[in-house]
């Protein structure tokens, strides 16, 4: 027996009064044809929405399954959005921190001056790429900070006579074509000056200038002042 068929039967007290309503004087047999036809008719149409009662449930249950999906797939399409906005704002950040030009605060200067004067004595000789502003800007800023910690400066010299930058009342600058900042010196003076120049580059790096510190990597060197430590200032990278 189905669903269906098992909501149409009568319990035991809807029997009786059936058998009631059929031994009545008072009813005829039309009378009771058509008492058993609406009420039958009743009991179907109850039936009928219970059906459709049950079927939006049903389709209740399943909207709010779809509804679920949905909110969870907007809320990770919403997750990757936010995400790729910060990654977004991070490369700016860092297209802006590239572009931007180096500089020594006062305040970093006086810190680099700080780290170094422990080594005050020692000579010291510059070159940047000439025709950079941003370079020659720096490495002023760098002079200025290594002057405080009483190092000398000396002219830049280099056995190969290139280009150099005369500055009025200054030590002449050298040229050189390299990228970031660069503390050399020569492999026979390692003992005395690696120290300062290792310190050096790394008091700049500690102002958020990128800066190394090796021994002169040209062979054979071209530098002429031998005993001078080398701070060259390139190209920002």
């Amino acid at each position: 027996m189905n669903s269906h068929t098992e909501s149409l039967r009568l319990t035991d007290d809807e029997r009786l009064d059936w058998l009631r309503l059929i031994r009545s004087d008072n009813v005829g047999p039309r009378g009771i044809i058509a008492t058993i036809l609406i009420v039958w008719m009743g009991i179907v149409k109850e039936h009928h929405w219970d059906l459709l009662r049950e079927r939006a449930h049903e389709r209740t249950a399943v909207l709010e399954v779809e509804a679920a999906k949905a909110n969870e797939a907007a809320g990770k399409a919403h997750e990757r959005a936010a995400q790729a906005e910060q990654r977004a704002a991070e490369a700016n950040l860092e297209i802006a921190r590239l572009r931007a030009p180096r500089i020594l605060t006062i305040e970093q200067q006086r810190r680099i001056a700080d780290a170094i004067r422990a080594y005050k004595g020692i000579s010291f000789d510059t070159a940047t790429l000439v025709g950079d502003t941003e370079a020659l800007t720096l490495l002023e800023m760098i002079e200025a900070a290594i002057r405080a910690a009483d190092w000398s400066q000396i002219n830049w010299a280099d056995t190969a006579r290139g280009l150099r930058l005369e500055r009025p009342g200054q030590p002449s600058v050298g040229n050189i074509s390299i990228t970031e900042v660069m503390i050399q010196f020569e492999p026979e003076q390692r003992g005395g000056l690696k120290a300062p120049a290792e310190t050096l580059a790394s008091a700049l790096r500690a102002a958020g200038v990128a800066a190394i510190a090796s021994e002169a990597f040209f062979a054979p060197s071209t530098a002429a002042n031998k005993t001078a430590i080398h701070v060259m200032v390139g190209k920002k990278f």
